[in-house]
């Protein structure tokens, strides 16, 4: 048979400002028959701002379905009208560790190794060599969302003791 020509499903929605509607996402019809769209709501709130895990988490959801597309569409805050100058933030100086225990870390790069394409990898004996780049995908979501877990139950030390503890070192 030829092409099938189908009707669009189109829809309109007055968006405001970044701050009441941050972003928006477009789906495939396999995506929004199997995903509510309260269910992509809840998803979306364990990615602030990173559209690709977003996708990549919404799209593994609904891939036994089908083939599936998932865009996210992220709006940033309007930038100030007067650009002050401000210098670039200084590092944080390092914490003497009296104890055993690690008592802050600062983390800049997640990598997860996969092999793609019909090359032999260097270790093929490695556990990386047999990994997809959607294994590889499904396992960095999986450590931000431990991360975040993780994040909201430090607790950030009251302000005099954090300079009390810097002007004893």
């Amino acid at each position: 048979g030829g092409p099938s020509a189908t009707s669009p499903d189109v829809q309109t929605a007055q968006l405001s400002a970044a701050d009441r509607h941050s972003f928006l996402v477009l789906t495939s019809s396999v995506i929004s028959n199997s995903i509510s769209s309260t269910e992509l709501m809840n998803i979306s709130l364990g990615y602030d701002l990173q559209p690709r895990a977003f996708c990549g988490d919404v799209a593994s959801r609904a891939a036994q379905a089908g083939p599936c597309t998932a865009v996210q569409v992220n709006f940033l805050p309007e930038a100030p009208t007067q650009v002050e100058a401000v210098p670039p933030p200084t590092k944080k100086a390092k914490v003497a560790h009296t104890s055993g225990a690690t008592q802050s870390m600062r983390l800049r790069h997640i990598l997860v190794k996969f092999h793609e394409g019909p090359k032999v990898p260097e270790e093929p004996k490695a556990k990386w060599a047999s990994r997809s780049r959607l294994d590889a995908e499904k396992i960095l979501r999986v450590a931000i969302a431990e991360i975040r877990e993780d994040r909201k139950q430090w607790k950030k030390p009251p302000k005099d003791a954090e300079t009390s503890h810097i002007e004893t070192l």
